[in-house]
């Protein structure tokens, strides 16, 4: 490695002659970093000057499991300096993300060199006075973030397409992010990638050799251009071993450079330079079917990777489609096989419009799924939280009716109390047309015959059972599992005082629970545990999205405030004044039947459903209020003139929800677009 080459393109030595740069490379020396190992941590005296030759490495602020990016270190790239000059121990960590190669200058040398060198600490002044700047504006010391992830594809599938995911992911990672993405085929042949694109006719006539200084020529005539946006790399070999494994290691280091998504499509079988790769990876997708030769080698593959690089959970994440032979995937199966690592379920699908489904039936199922992993790896995951508020919470169809509009992706939708009701049905797929006609059935005629009255009301005035068929009526016996889009609905443990989180099993059980009302509907027992009405303690389930990875949040909270209140009474007053207007104007008999009906709606007003659900609301707004902060986006329908109670007045209160919406939408495109880092 020519150290004159990289010294010269640091910016802090752009300026000294050659014979000074080569005075500097004499005291220099190289060193190696593998992936997860410190460069150095926080408050670690600064011992030396380094220079990035290959790899990347990360430099974050506070603990591990809480860190706050500061910059991706690549080619280039250059640290350690401001703790040298300063003498204070160093405001951050650096770890390698890969395997890396960086130039070192010891600080005893370093300072020898500034010393010497005024425009060395010019230079250096000037990068410290931008940095002193952004911490006076509060910004993150952060130099351009140029993260680049590796994503390893192992797929164990019988399948007639085995690049099939790898190909569909790398043009959902484009679509769904815009940004640049390389798929890199290693398979046996080199072809699989190219054939499932039909693509092999633009396949170099010679193989991809080893490299010195004119690597971007080389790559110029090997890599393909999809016109789904991202780039193919063939990287076949005449026989075994042609490429070692520490070629193809730096290869991904300079690619990394260049693209933010690397996907590699790895061979089926297991090697040292596989092994070596996953390693390197940001990510590892296995992708599985169900059948259980499949899910044996699966778990064979993550005891080894466990044994042999030290996997987390966060990072092997199992893709299974489903087919028809094999075991039922459910929660607990996924537990059962693959313990903590992530799983995502691909339902059955028959694509019949070629390889690229996400885009050609992006629709699908299977293009969905896809999706959502892309998102997922790329930290752009969207979760909608619906809250409680009873007949209030049709205005969330109307919220959901735009989101659709514009295409606002959801990959997680939570629900609490009606929020779970409204959550459940848009999980199970249903247009927001089905869920209208759905919510204009719950007239007062229909709740009335809905409510199964228990003569001896010890645990609540309804019982519940005639709702549980109303529910199993259109969502059958649906599992979470199962559902177009992951759904969480919670609910409120009544002997732990606990919020119970619900999201395997039955759909209608956990439903079921969600709504019960303390006081009004029998709470249920699930798991042995009593459960009722999940907004008693999360009216606003934005956690449970919180917990489950989601990067970005709406929320729609339909609870009315305080100011709401105030002017649904001052309404009502009026209403009061108008007729006794009227009233006035009529006979001694119309008058004297006005006010009988006045003294008993004032014996009867509130009764005691009203003063439940209304103390009830009370808390759920301040608990809402409390939470609210979390969501990136907040819908809040302004619906002061409609009660609670006031189910027959579903299209107004969907239209609510709708207006509410539309007034967010730029906010909303706003979040779609942002990418996190």
């Amino acid at each position: 490695i020519d150290k004159t080459l990289f010294l010269r393109r640091c910016s802090l030595f752009s300026t000294l002659s050659d014979w000074e740069i080569r005075s500097i490379s004499k005291l220099t020396r190289l060193v190696e970093f593998k992936k997860d190992e410190y460069v150095f941590k926080t408050k670690e005296e600064g011992k030396a000057f380094y220079l990035v030759i290959s790899g990347s490495f990360e430099a974050y602020l506070g603990p591990h499991d809480k860190k706050e990016v500061l910059a991706y270190l690549t080619q280039g790239s250059h640290f350690g300096e401001m703790s040298l000059i300063s003498g204070d121990p160093h405001s951050a960590s650096v770890i390698a993300k890969t395997d890396s190669l960086v130039l070192e200058i010891a600080k005893d040398k370093f300072k020898q060199i500034t010393q010497n060198n005024a425009s060395i600490a010019l230079e250096i002044s000037r990068v410290l006075s931008k940095r002193l700047k952004a911490e006076n504006l509060r910004e993150p010391l952060k130099r351009k973030l140029l993260r680049s992830d590796i994503i390893s594809v192992r797929s164990i599938r019988k399948s007639s397409d085995p690049a099939a995911f790898s190909v569909n992911l790398a043009a959902s990672l484009v679509r769904e992010t815009r940004q640049k993405v390389i798929l890199i085929d290693m398979s046996p042949t080199g072809r699989e990638v190219s054939d499932a694109l039909h693509l092999s006719s633009q396949l170099p006539k010679k193989f991809f050799q080893n490299y010195g200084e004119n690597i971007n020529q080389i790559l110029s005539e090997h890599l393909i251009h999809h016109e789904s946006g991202f780039q193919v790399l063939n990287l076949a070999s005449p026989k075994a071993g042609f490429y070692s494994v520490d070629f193809i290691i730096h290869l991904m280091n300079r690619l990394a450079v260049d693209y933010r998504f690397l996907v590699i499509d790895l061979p089926n079988q297991t090697d040292n330079a596989a092994i070596r790769l996953m390693h390197q990876s940001d990510y590892i997708l296995l992708s599985t079917d169900n059948n259980l030769s499949s899910v044996t080698e699966v778990q064979d593959i993550i005891k080894s990777l466990d044994q042999n690089i030290s996997a987390s959970n966060k990072k092997v994440k199992v893709v299974m489609h489903e087919t028809v032979l094999g075991f039922t995937p459910t929660e607990a199966a996924f537990l059962e096989y693959f313990k903590q690592k992530d799983c995502f379920l691909i339902p059955k699908h028959n694509n019949t419009t070629g390889i690229l489904a996400v885009l050609d039936d992006p629709d699908s199922d299977f293009a969905r799924t896809v999706r959502r992993i892309a998102r997922k790896l790329s930290n752009n995951l969207i979760g909608v939280a619906l809250g409680s508020g009873a007949a209030l919470g049709f205005a969330h169809v109307g919220v959901l009716k735009v989101l659709h509009r514009e295409n606002i992706p959801i990959d997680y939708i939570s629900g609490s109390s009606m929020g779970a009701l409204v959550a459940s049905y848009a999980a199970a797929g249903f247009s927001v047309e089905r869920m209208m006609d759905i919510i204009e059935e719950l007239n007062l005629w229909k709740l009335a015959s809905l409510a199964d009255i228990d003569i001896f009301p010890l645990r609540g005035l309804i019982v519940g059972k005639r709702l549980v068929k109303f529910f199993e009526k259109h969502l059958k016996d649906l599992q979470f599992e199962n559902t177009k889009i992951p759904l969480i609905i919670v609910g409120t443990d009544v002997h732990n005082r606990t919020v119970r989180v619900m999201n395997s099993g039955s759909i209608v059980k956990a439903l079921r629970a969600s709504i019960a009302i303390p006081g009004i509907f029998h709470p249920i027992t699930v798991d042995e545990n009593v459960l009722t009405d999940g907004g008693v303690l999360d009216p606003l389930p934005i956690k449970p999205l919180i917990d489950s990875g989601v990067d970005k949040i709406i929320a729609v909270d339909v609870l009315p405030t305080p100011k709401d209140i105030t002017e649904q009474n001052r309404f009502r007053q009026k209403l009061v004044y108008k007729r006794e207007a009227l009233i006035a104007e009529k006979n001694i008999f119309v008058k004297m039947g006005y006010g009988i009906q006045k003294k008993i709606t004032s014996a009867l007003t509130p009764n005691f459903i009203d003063i439940v659900v209304n103390s009830m609301q009370a808390m759920e707004h301040e608990i809402a209020e409390a939470v609210a902060d979390d969501a990136d986006v907040l819908i809040r329908p302004s619906m002061p003139h409609i009660s609670w109670v006031e189910f027959h007045r579903a299209k107004e209160l969907v239209q609510k929800g709708e207006e509410a919406a539309e007034l967010m939408i730029d906010d909303l495109k706003s979040l779609v677009a942002q990418q996190n880092i």
